[in-house]
């Protein structure tokens, strides 16, 4: 079984898996910026949209970039073992 959660199938379905809740945040924070950028709501409003969807954007962002760091330093490092 350890060499099954080794395998670089494996990996890759796992961190699309686990990249995919990221993924909705980035999307929920762009339609939060969108919204706050249409101006439907009061000034304050809007700019508490506007505050919460950069969050979540820079939030999605060093997710994103922390999970494919660790995916691809997992890759090769356990690539190098096995030559």
């Amino acid at each position: 079984m350890a060499s099954v959660s080794r395998s670089r199938f494996f990996r890759a379905c796992s961190a699309l898996f686990l990249f995919s809740p990221v993924f909705l945040v980035g999307m929920y924070g762009i339609s939060l910026l969108v919204e706050s950028v249409d101006g439907h709501g009061s000034t304050e409003g809007n700019t508490l949209l506007f505050v919460l969807g950069i969050i979540l954007l820079l939030l999605f962002s060093c997710t994103f970039a922390a999970g494919a760091l660790y995916l691809t330093s997992t890759s090769l490092t356990s690539g190098n073992k096995n030559s």
